[in-house]
């Protein structure tokens, strides 16, 4: 069986894999001249899969006003004909009951993929700076304190190990707290969760993918649409050439909603950009990955680097603010946690990303309404985390029917 994936990002080789090891021949195709050359790219690095919540929650809307006015440095809002539409259905997930069915089935892929993480690299022993870092996310005051004891709950009640701690208890697992400016009453923590580089991943991946299994890998390559025996996709066509297969599966993140409009499919994706920067660590840098909800960014260090990642824009595919964004996640870290990186080298990389949105935060995978076509696309920020369980779930699907 011929399977093309489209898309060499890390949900891309990864659905890869679980097709080549089914006894699949696979061709990858991408545009970029490299594995994970987008989104995946300089991602947050963290695998934390105790973190998944949905982004539509009723907490969320109080905040939409603000955010519209500019008034939420951590987001800005560039308003056109697809957001308005996508923000009405955000608006619709927003409700008690959906956000927490949304949660749990996060919670559960999450689940899946850190066991079958475990599993895949005991067979691709791939180097990309993983390790067991635990993860604190950041309490502001005792009313969020208070809260994230009510909220833990429901991912105890769901295979998560998650704690509350105090100030006290959290400096016994993330010492640097000390040296923060910021208030800090306590931290939500996860012994569990995990950091590893998205982009050395996803390229060892593929180097192990074409020399043990019959996969190849077609980048500099647009595909601008679908070969079709009548409704059933049979293929892909890039320019005038046709590339024929038993099955496509999409993996484009932010690509996938324009191209599967050309097989009459519509998906509930927009961009959402975010941004990273990578600095030499500093003097006192995190022992665990470290996310500040107050300030919207994260720091996760990768080796003798630090990935300093955050920011929610939903300004379309306006890349014009990068530079501007960038220095301000930047400023606002080393406020916070001015000996977590090196602020000041110059051996830095700053990227930009655009994350694949749904409105109710879950991605769409499995088979698509024409026969042939499935989907594996619209993680959002979980793509790295929920990589395996999805690529699995897609290539489950793919085999059944084919």
């Amino acid at each position: 069986m011929h399977v093309i994936v489209l898309g060499a990002g890390v949900t891309g080789v990864t659905t890869a894999w679980y097709l080549a090891r089914a006894g699949c021949q696979v061709t990858v195709i991408d545009r970029a001249s490299s594995i994970a050359a987008g989104t995946s790219h300089a991602n947050a690095a963290q695998l934390s899969y105790s973190f998944v919540d949905s982004l539509a929650t009723p907490e969320f809307l109080p905040r939409i006003p603000g955010m519209l006015l500019g008034r939420h440095h951590g987001a800005r809002v560039g308003f056109n004909a697809e957001l308005v539409a996508w923000g009405l259905q955000f608006v619709a997930q927003c409700t008690p009951a959906r956000s927490r069915r949304a949660t749990i089935c996060l919670l559960e892929l999450a689940n899946d993929s850190a066991r079958l993480f475990e599993s895949l690299l005991e067979e691709a022993p791939v180097e990309f700076d993983h390790r067991p870092a635990g993860k604190t996310v950041l309490l502001p005051d005792t009313v969020a304190l208070r809260q994230a004891r009510a909220e833990v709950e429901l991912k105890r009640q769901h295979g998560s190990d998650v704690d509350v701690l105090d100030f006290d208890e959290a400096l016994e697992v993330e010492p640097t707290l000390a040296d923060m400016t910021d208030e800090i009453a306590g931290v939500i923590y996860s012994a569990a969760d995990t950091v590893g580089d998205a982009c050395r991943f996803a390229r060892g991946l593929g180097d192990h993918l074409e020399s043990r299994y019959d996969v190849r890998f077609l980048m500099n390559t647009d595909v601008d649409g679908f070969a079709l025996d009548g409704r059933r996709v049979a293929g892909v066509r890039a320019g005038e050439e046709e590339l024929r297969a038993d099955a496509v599966v999409l993996c484009l993140g932010t690509g996938s909603r324009q191209l599967a409009a050309t097989a009459g499919i519509s998906l509930p994706i927009i961009p959402v950009r975010g941004y990273s920067v990578t600095l030499p660590i500093g003097s006192k840098p995190p022992v665990t990955s470290v996310t500040s909800l107050e300030h919207h960014f994260v720091f996760t260090r990768l080796g003798d680097r630090i990935r300093i990642a955050g920011f929610t824009d939903f300004r379309g595919f306006d890349t014009r603010n990068d530079s501007a964004r960038i220095r301000e996640l930047v400023e606002i870290a080393r406020r916070s946690a001015p000996y977590s990186a090196d602020y000041d080298a110059a051996d830095n990389h700053a990227w930009g990303g655009f994350r694949p949105m749904t409105p109710d935060s879950l991605p769409r995978v499995g088979r698509s309404s024409r026969q042939g076509l499935f989907l594996n696309t619209g993680h959002g920020m979980l793509g790295w985390t929920l990589a395996p369980s999805t690529a699995r779930l897609a290539a489950d699907a793919v085999i059944g029917e084919v």
